[in-house]
């Protein structure tokens, strides 16, 4: 088991505060996302597209400065918001952001 699949929960966090969130998946564009929160393992999102819970979508945070890190994470689950036409999702990131 990577260090990913545990609870995010059960261990000390720290946050991130990016201006920009993008995320793009094999079946979807890279498209601004709402950013709900994030910290160093994982993140919760609001998409503008649907995704399946253990697929794999890549996620690009960015700065003020322009600086930005992308990361490869595994979707841990879902929550439907139907009359959005959104998804949120909660995310595990595979290597954590520094």
């Amino acid at each position: 088991m990577t260090s990913t699949s545990y609870c995010r929960r059960t261990s000390p966090r720290q946050r991130l505060s990016p201006t920009r969130v993008t995320c793009w998946s094999a079946c979807a564009q890279p498209r601004s996302v709402a950013l709900v929160e994030a910290d160093s393992r994982g993140a919760r999102l609001i998409l503008p597209f649907k995704v399946r819970v253990g697929e794999f979508i890549r996620t690009c945070f960015s700065d003020d400065l322009g600086l930005h890190q992308t990361r490869r994470a595994r979707v841990a689950w879902i929550h439907r918001l139907e009359s959005a036409g959104r998804t949120m999702v909660g995310l595990a990131f595979e290597q954590e952001i520094a």
